[in-house]
């Protein structure tokens, strides 16, 4: 069987490692596996890769000129591919058995590009495919959404789906399927209760509002004054927050390759964290508070051990970073030692080899797909109001932005 992931971009970070670790698991069971890149990539990680895992880009699927003009519009303003759609000319059809999508862009080209009678996609985040909803040009990419099979949709929260209902509005889609996320290879016991390190590990991207707010709170010296904060990671606001960086206790350790994060993080005592970093961190023991992405306020979920994924609600916090933190800090070795075993044995659900099986039923019970051959493509005033929104809402302080 022939199965491609394809995703926009593909650089450190949960969907991006989910892709490497489902993609070793099915070349082991003789599956050929295909990752196709729209956009820019990490060398390092595309390194990691099992040797048999096909790399690939868009430029093995169009023809010239086309491939010129796509580097151009894709490098010039992301979402300005969809103007690009009418002009692809795909050398192959139906090439591949099944294609995974893991975004709306990747979602459209596939169907476009005719690369399977087969495609599926996943709701990974709680604004999957909603961000900027209200504007016309994402208006005009929901026309196709809103057609999509529900059955070609899962999710490993049953809330993410109802939150996307009004997207995929000819469907139901708590009819969907629902399993866990899986990434976690191999469990580790790794907890050391002696030591003063404090683990964060997020992308410093525009909605991961914790990162300003976690580092405000160890900027005071008299905040667990005995422990050091490690922030490992990237993106496009690290230059901005580490301007508000104030305390030699706060280390910005920057980007890390997916062992070497796995190392730096079983040195800690606790982790903080949203998304797939928390999983990595249980499956090493590291007791680990969950956090609200886009909540400015220092809000969290709770401790991972103690949260059903499959049914709670995205939006929904506890209470805040610091209490968690004093908590946890304030109990006995043999307590944290307890918290630790709860939390490796909460992370046996996310097995990306149990998560693997289900991926494989799942996509053998989708549907075909009627493909695009009809789409309402945004025009030039769609996408000036889009770039000028995104570029407000980036640059508070009207700099210019390279893209």
């Amino acid at each position: 069987m022939n199965i491609i992931f394809v995703i926009s971009n593909f650089y450190i970070g949960g969907s991006e490692i989910y892709i490497r670790n489902i993609s070793s698991i099915l070349v082991k069971h003789g599956f050929n596996v295909s990752i196709l890149i729209l956009g820019n990539y990490d060398k390092n990680l595309i390194q990691s890769l099992e040797p048999k895992i096909n790399f690939l880009q868009v430029d093995a699927f169009l023809s010239k000129p086309f491939i010129y003009l796509y580097r151009f519009i894709h490098t010039l303003y992301n979402p300005l591919f969809i103007l690009f759609l009418p002009f692809i000319s795909p050398k192959k059809q139906y090439i591949y058995d099944h294609v995974h999508a893991m975004d709306s862009e990747s979602l459209i080209f596939s169907s476009k590009l005719k690369l399977s009678k087969k495609i599926t996609t996943g709701i990974y985040h709680h604004k999957e495919f909603i961000w900027e909803s209200t504007l016309n040009y994402k208006t005009k990419i929901n026309k196709f959404l809103s057609n999509f099979p529900i059955s070609n949709v899962y999710s490993d929260k049953l809330q993410l789906l109802i939150s996307h209902s009004k997207i995929f509005k000819n469907n139901n889609l708590t009819n969907s399927q629902v399993f866990n996320f899986g990434i976690i290879n191999n469990k580790k016991n790794l907890f050391n209760p002696n030591s003063k390190l404090i683990i964060v590990a997020s992308r410093f991207t525009k909605f991961k509002l914790f990162i300003p707010y976690i580092i405000r709170l160890f900027n005071s010296k008299y905040f667990l004054n005995e422990y050091t904060l490690a922030i490992v990671g990237d993106g496009e606001m690290k230059r901005e927050w580490s301007k508000i960086v104030d305390s030699p206790r706060i280390l910005l350790i920057g980007e890390l390759s997916p062992e070497q994060l796995v190392e730096y993080i079983s040195k800690g005592i606790v982790f903080l964290g949203s998304g797939s970093t928390t999983i990595i961190a249980a499956g090493l023991s590291i007791p680990t508070i969950v956090l609200s992405d886009s909540d400015p306020n220092g809000h969290s979920k709770g401790f991972f051990h103690e949260l059903d994924f499959l049914t709670f609600k995205p939006d929904l916090t506890d209470g805040k970073i610091e209490n968690y933190l004093e908590k946890f800090i304030n109990l006995t070795d043999y307590e944290k030692l307890e918290i630790s075993y709860l939390t490796l044995d909460s992370s046996t659900k996310y097995s990306i080899e149990e998560h693997t099986f289900n991926f494989l039923n799942f996509i053998n019970n989708s549907a075909d797909i009627d493909y695009i051959s009809k789409i309402s493509y945004p025009n030039i005033i769609d996408i000036i109001i889009l770039y000028l929104f995104d570029f407000l809402r980036i640059n508070r302080s009207f700099r210019f932005r390279f893209l």
